[in-house]
């Protein structure tokens, strides 16, 4: 749906049934939402929101558009390193869906991203052992101001699930999920593609010789 759609429906609904829907909407949807408004319309909408909910916003669009800052999420649980594993445990559960497979971000006092850890890892270990122990220290991770495209990458290199920001002094900010770069990653390839279509065109334009060593052309022909 485009942008003047979903502000004719939005409209449509009324102000406080469209609090109600924007509240439920996912927080990068609504994110990508806000930053293509009007910003009179985008702060009207923001003071009559949810106290949390228009903070968090009001954080994330203070990044600058195309940066991993601007699609992050908050929905992340985090351990501390001197946390043991029946604590780690314990505060996990029911706090959001988490299977053996995940994996939990460890962060010290200050809120710096210091290791991760599985859920497996957790539910095997004993009891008191403490998660800095059972935690991986090297975490590949993104910052707030990378490149969409090159936190996305990253997403694919590694096939990582979720892949953490943080600021520039180490802070978790958030993470950015797969669904979250979906587009990027679709829009990147058709970029690609178009690229190889171009190049394909113009190499049936060039005669079919080598040219010579001193005339100045490289041996071979790049389309960037």
């Amino acid at each position: 749906m485009k942008l003047h759609e979903q502000i004719q429906l939005f409209e449509r609904l009324g102000p406080e049934r469209t609090l109600e829907v924007m509240q439920q909407m996912d927080k990068s949807d609504l994110i990508r939402f806000m930053h293509d408004l009007p910003a009179k319309r985008r702060e009207e909408l923001l003071s009559n929101m949810n106290l949390d909910h228009s903070a968090i916003i009001r954080s994330v669009l203070n990044y600058p558009p195309e940066t991993a800052g601007r699609i992050m999420t908050d929905q992340y649980r985090t351990l501390l390193a001197h946390e043991t594993a029946k604590e780690a445990l314990r505060q996990s559960q029911g706090t959001m869906h988490i299977s053996a497979s995940s994996y939990l971000y460890v962060t010290d006092n200050e809120g710096k991203l210091v290791g991760v850890v599985s859920y497996r890892s957790l539910a095997l270990a004993d009891d008191k052992t403490q998660v800095e122990e059972l935690m991986t220290r090297r975490v590949i991770h993104a910052t707030v101001d990378m490149d969409q495209e090159e936190a996305a990458q990253l997403l694919q290199r590694y096939e990582f699930i979720a892949l953490p920001v943080v600021d520039e002094n180490h802070r978790l900010c958030g993470i950015i999920q797969m669904d979250d770069v979906i587009d990027i990653i679709m829009d990147e390839a058709s970029e690609d593609l178009a690229k190889m279509g171009v190049a394909a065109r113009i190499s049936t334009l060039i005669p079919n010789h080598s040219w010579p060593s001193d005339a100045g052309f490289p041996g071979s022909f790049y389309c960037c």
